[in-house]
């Protein structure tokens, strides 16, 4: 599968993962709908800052865009951190020993 394609299989998944249509993804970002679609087929290709935009208003990392296989996995983890990364102190360490202490019991 081309760079392309996997772009638009990853967007398409981000999109139906937050329930939108075409339409309201693509007025999110601030594109047109017809781009849109021509992106989730691998008709077109993206500039950086249309990259950008679909990164942030996912709150997304943008390489993961561009990953096969795994894609969803590490979107999810993704979307998840950077909630994280906006919490206080007190609720990043708390995750942080919590995490800790459940990886060192499933390494065991």
């Amino acid at each position: 599968m081309g760079i392309a394609k996997k772009f638009g299989h990853n967007l398409k998944k981000v999109r139906l993962r937050n329930n939108l249509s075409r339409r309201q993804a693509a007025a999110l970002v601030g594109i047109s709908e017809a781009f849109w679609g021509y992106l989730e087929r691998g008709e077109r290709n993206p500039g950086f800052d249309v990259i950008d935009k679909i990164a942030k208003a996912f709150n997304i990392s943008p390489h993961l865009l561009f990953v096969e296989g795994e894609a969803k996995n590490n979107m999810e983890i993704n979307q998840r951190l950077e909630k994280i990364l906006t919490l206080g102190e007190e609720h990043k360490v708390f995750i942080i020993k919590f995490l800790d202490a459940y990886l060192e019991v499933i390494n065991k």
